[in-house]
Parts: C-alpha cells; structure tokens; sequence
C-alpha cells in the first residue's frame, strides 16, 4: 500500500510542478528556473556572471519603450531602460532584477532566426 502509494506520488509528481518566474542563463548553460524573488537571481548573477531571465510558462514580460525590465518583488516591471547597464543599476537600486523585454509580435516578425544571442 504504502510503495503503491509513494510510486503514484512520483509519477503525478513532475506533471504538476511548474518552474519559477526567473531564470538564470550563461552561455553554453540552459536557463535554471529556481528563483521567486528577482533578488535572489539578481545576487546569483553576481556571484557566477550570466544574466536574468523570465520563464515564459510562468511569466510574461510586458512590452514597454525600452529593451530592458526591472522586475521588483510580486514581479512588478518596469520596461523603460535602452541598454542593460542602465536597467542593472536602476535593479541594484530597486533591489530587483534586469531582464530583457519581450518584443511585440510585429517586431518579432523582422528578426533573423540565426542571429547569436549572447547573454549581455
């Protein structure tokens, strides 16, 4: 009863856990899904380099004038910053994270599929 139990456990599982909002991605490394609070991705992206990202099954970053996001804590976002130097320190300040900005669809449109997406 109780292995039959814990094996249901296991398979139901990993279909109804889900990732958190923030990644943290570097090259050449997948995007690690783990952080709630864009604090904590901000504090891992000093620690080891790399960047912050959203998890587009859990989150969706609003469109905005500028390139760059700060996501603060409850994930609130503000989408006004031109270059990411500028979105990281405006983060560091609001104690968030910088990630970059979705692009509307009519701007995704024009993008070539085998550019080389670099984390900064």
């Amino acid at each position: 009863m109780t292995r039959a139990f814990t094996l249901a456990i296991m398979l139901v599982a990993p279909l109804t856990c889900a990732g958190a909002p923030l990644c943290w991605e570097s090259m050449g490394v997948p995007p690690q899904c783990l952080y709630s609070d864009p604090r904590t991705c901000a504090q891992e992206v000093e620690r080891s380099g790399g960047v912050c990202s959203t998890n587009s099954a859990e989150f969706r970053t609003p469109t905005g004038p500028g390139n760059f996001c700060v996501i603060q804590s409850s994930l609130v976002s503000s989408c006004a910053y031109a270059d990411r130097q500028s979105c990281q320190l405006a983060a560091v300040r609001a104690g968030g994270a910088c990630v970059q900005a979705d692009q509307p669809a009519e701007a995704q449109a024009n993008v070539d599929p085998f550019r080389t997406r670099r984390p900064y």
